[in-house]
């Protein structure tokens, strides 16, 4: 089963969704926990950025592992930013990974610091 599906009733797409952040991180742990949110400076941006393929990467792998229909649309809301740092080289990396999953989905759509790729 989809997490979803968007169109009409007569042409029903099914779509999954999922979220990727930073490794070791989940939605909202730090405001639940009580803790503060890691402090950050701009040196951690380029880290950041090299390490979005392979985040990118895990967050396919686990739905493919799912076996969904190839009819499917992958929705990803990739929420790591990295402030514009390596912007045109992250992009690349988004692109081939995008290419290399590309006969697992019937389109895969990322939503990356207000940009759909």
């Amino acid at each position: 089963m989809a997490d979803g599906q968007i169109g009409s009733p007569k042409t029903p797409v099914n779509i999954e969704i999922t979220e990727v952040l930073e490794e070791g991180r989940r939605r909202g742990d730090e405001y639940r926990e009580g803790k503060e949110a890691e402090k950050e400076t701009s040196e951690d941006w380029p880290a950041r950025a090299r390490g979005i393929p392979g985040q990118l990467e895990k967050a396919i792998e686990r739905k493919v592992a799912k076996g969904y229909a190839p009819k499917c649309r992958l929705v990803i809301y990739l929420n790591m930013s990295t402030y514009r740092i390596l912007q045109k080289e992250t992009e690349a990396a988004i692109a081939a990974v995008k290419a290399k999953y590309a006969d697992k989905f019937d389109e895969i759509c990322i939503l990356w610091q207000d940009k759909l790729l």
